[in-house]
């Protein structure tokens, strides 16, 4: 999750070492050196655009939590957060480890509660809908590609 210091800026140096070193475990070493050399190349301004982007789209499913988190709309939604999250990982990586990787921040999503806040106020309801939304979003894909 080197990513996560640019979308989740809550996250102390000492918890995105410990997401570094999982990913290095489950990825290897050389697809997260190429990660980090990809989201080095990216100008801060660019970062910030998708930082932005990347926002909007957490507050709009947070307005669907109530929503199934099977439903067309939601799903869509989460194919879009998805594919927000993966623009810092650029083309580093297969679509399945990417898709493992997303699995991977849906835990945090239920497990670590600064992943759910909104307007600086935690919410663990919505932890519990993006876990299962974005659960629902892998297996759909796994499906898919067989």
């Amino acid at each position: 999750m080197t990513f996560a210091k640019y979308l989740y800026d809550f996250i102390p140096t000492e918890d995105l070492i410990q997401y570094k070193n999982e990913a290095i475990v489950k990825f290897g070493k050389i697809a997260i050196q190429r990660a980090e050399g990809f989201i080095n190349k990216l100008t801060n301004d660019f970062k910030t655009k998708l930082k932005s982007e990347h926002d909007n789209l957490v507050l709009q499913l947070f307005a669907l939590q109530h929503e199934n988190p099977e439903s067309a709309i939601v799903q869509e939604m989460i194919a879009k957060h998805f594919n927000s999250v993966k623009q810092f990982w650029g083309t580093v990586g297969t679509l399945s480890q990417h898709l493992e990787a997303y699995l991977d921040l849906s835990e945090k999503y239920e497990s670590d509660v600064r992943f759910t806040m909104i307007d600086g106020k935690p919410h663990a309801g919505f932890g519990s809908f993006m876990k299962t939304a974005m659960t629902v979003f892998y297996y759909n894909q796994m499906k898919i590609r067989g």
